[in-house]
């Protein structure tokens, strides 16, 4: 007896082993859909026929698992969060809760706190990272990332550029960007301290937003008078106990 599936518009029939007993399905729509399987049967004696039907069985489609961002570059000693998006909704599940854990590939390079995504970028080199969703065991989604560490290479400053002229009695937000060959590293907690000075103060001042110097990644910057300023900002990187001489 051959028997068919009942699908909803949430999915899409992607094969069928060759006596009906397994169907592989594609999510097609977001949301939980009925699914079961139904034949009918002949008695020959008396030409009756019988519809046979399985049980139901609820199937949730749930968005892809994303890893927010898939790819992070950090300092040796920097620390960053990692976050995700999709997968299924924990609070459907009930008693038996989705388990989600980080795993980094290699903790040379890196570790990660398996429960809050929690990145501490340790030595030079490049990591691949997975977040895993499971349930009683069982692996339901698992998305993959990659993590760079890298040292920095040179320093600038955003929202002043070379020969930018601005208004006297304005003010402008100045904070500070490390880069390893041209790009960005991504905004992370670092143990560093931030040194900005302005060569002519009374043209233009800096305002200090904190006094702790490994606080003063961004300041603002005040227009006092007509003329011409140059700002200058040095960074001391504290990297870990091997690198201390970089």
């Amino acid at each position: 007896m051959a028997l068919e599936l009942s699908l909803t518009s949430g999915f899409q029939l992607v094969s069928v082993s060759g006596n009906f007993e397994e169907w592989e399905l594609k999510g097609s729509k977001i949301g939980e859909f009925q699914v079961y399987a139904h034949g009918y049967k002949t008695v020959v004696k008396d030409d009756d026929q019988f519809t046979i039907r399985s049980n139901v069985v609820i199937i949730d489609v749930f968005p892809p698992l994303e890893i927010i961002p898939p790819e992070v570059l950090l300092l040796p000693g920097a620390k960053y969060t990692l976050n995700y998006k999709g997968g299924p909704e924990p609070s459907k599940y009930g008693l038996y809760s989705i388990q989600i854990a980080w795993v980094m590939q290699d903790e040379k390079i890196a570790v990660i706190d398996s429960n809050s995504g929690l990145v501490n970028a340790l030595k030079i080199g490049d990591t691949g990272i997975s977040l895993q969703m499971m349930r009683k065991r069982n692996l339901l989604t698992e998305a993959f990332g990659k993590i760079r560490v890298r040292f920095a290479t040179s320093v600038g400053i955003i929202g002043m550029g070379p020969g930018r002229t601005v208004l006297t009695d304005s003010a402008t937000r100045l904070i500070a960007q490390l880069y390893h060959n041209g790009e960005e590293f991504t905004d992370s907690t670092m143990a560093a301290q931030y040194t900005w000075k302005s060569n002519s103060p009374t043209v233009y001042s800096i305002f200090q937003e904190n006094d702790d110097t490994s606080k003063q990644i961004g300041i603002t910057g005040l227009a006092l008078a007509g003329g011409k300023s140059d700002i200058t900002l040095h960074v001391d990187i504290h990297y870990p106990e091997e690198y201390k001489d970089k």
